[in-house]
């Protein structure tokens, strides 16, 4: 209201009725309009959405400080002078971190 336009309305009112046309504003009243109701809750289910994704980056994140952890272990772990069982169990986790890269390479297409 009030507002002076250099090329005219017609821009505006394209890109209102684009709006209205996809969904996303309502009229609420003469020249009024506002966010469609459905607008907002896919913006707070976009959020929740998000804050999921960081969940999952902090996890991944720790995630892979553990596997280099385990790497490490793995690397100054004394193979040939170590008890049966210790080795065992020592290349079978070794052995799961060999096929859980592979399973990363073949899934990134690395």
């Amino acid at each position: 209201m009030g507002i002076g336009f250099e090329g005219g309305r017609g821009p505006i009112y394209n890109a209102v009725h684009q709006l209205k046309k996809k969904g996303k504003i309502e009229a609420n009243g003469n020249g009024a309009y506002r966010i469609c109701e459905k607008n907002v809750n896919d913006k707070e289910e976009n959020e929740t959405t998000q804050e999921k994704f960081y969940k999952y980056d902090d996890e991944l994140a720790e995630s892979i400080k553990n596997i280099e952890k385990h790497l490490e272990k793995y690397k100054k772990f004394n193979w040939i002078n170590c008890r049966e069982d210790e080795l065992q169990e020592a290349r079978f986790y070794a052995n799961k971190l060999i096929k859980l890269s592979e399973k990363i390479r073949n899934e990134i297409g690395m």
